[in-house]
């Protein structure tokens, strides 16, 4: 049996979003070194740069996927601790839920959703709530501010240059 925040994950179609953080209304994005993911202003130039493929994986669980490395988001080294960075990563297997992930609907008739790592149950959060470019994406505990909700913005570009997720992944 399920425990009761897995029955309350939202239903997110697949696709390609540009994720923003409703505290600083700016995209998640990678930072160039390290790949850790990190908030910056939205680009007029690079709007790729800014773009996740998210992907329904079966239940009520996700994977969400940089759209130009084809990399997957991930808690570094699979940490179980608040202030691990959330950064790009290999695809490794169905069985990693350091980079699974569930939503749920921060109020309703809002867009604005938390986004839970499933192996901690804890939610991604702009570190320290820094409204500034280039501040890091972590998880923590949940206490439902502005800095852990995101609002997902359906973007329409082509999705084949994304890296095929083997069906082995898929429930």
């Amino acid at each position: 049996m399920h425990d009761k925040w897995y029955h309350k994950s939202e239903f997110i179609s697949d696709g390609l979003y540009a994720i923003e953080a409703v505290h600083s209304s700016k995209f998640l994005t990678h930072s160039a070194e390290r790949s850790i993911i990190v908030q910056q202003t939205q680009s007029l130039t690079d709007s790729e740069s800014q773009c996740f493929y998210i992907q329904h994986i079966g239940y009520n669980d996700y994977i969400i996927q940089e759209y130009r490395t084809g990399y997957m988001l991930s808690v570094q080294h699979g940490s179980l601790h608040q202030n691990a960075p959330i950064v790009l990563n290999r695809f490794v297997d169905r069985n990693t839920l350091c980079q699974i992930f569930n939503f749920e609907l921060a109020k309703p008739k809002t867009n604005e959703y938390f986004i839970f790592v499933k192996h901690t149950r804890m939610v991604f959060d702009i570190e320290d709530g820094n409204q500034n470019s280039y501040a890091k994406l972590i998880q923590y505990s949940q206490h439902k501010k502005a800095n852990q909700r995101f609002i997902f913005h359906r973007v329409n570009r082509p999705t084949n240059s994304l890296i095929a997720i083997p069906l082995e992944y898929i429930r």
